[in-house]
């Protein structure tokens, strides 16, 4: 998948499960998150999402 479809699966999971984190610091984390794992999948995603609800 392309970047902006990675941010928009991103952006639109994490608004569904009430993620409250500006579209900004979401995209930032992606990169940054992309890049130190094996780039950018469903599962990727997946695994970001759970890695922010436990910060929060």
């Amino acid at each position: 998948m392309d970047q902006e479809q990675y941010f928009r699966l991103l952006e639109n999971k994490a608004e569904a499960e009430g993620l409250d984190i500006p579209k900004e610091d979401l995209r930032a984390a992606a990169v940054k998150w992309e890049m130190s794992h094996t780039g950018r999948n469903g599962r990727i995603a997946r695994q970001l999402l759970d890695y922010l609800h436990g910060r929060s």
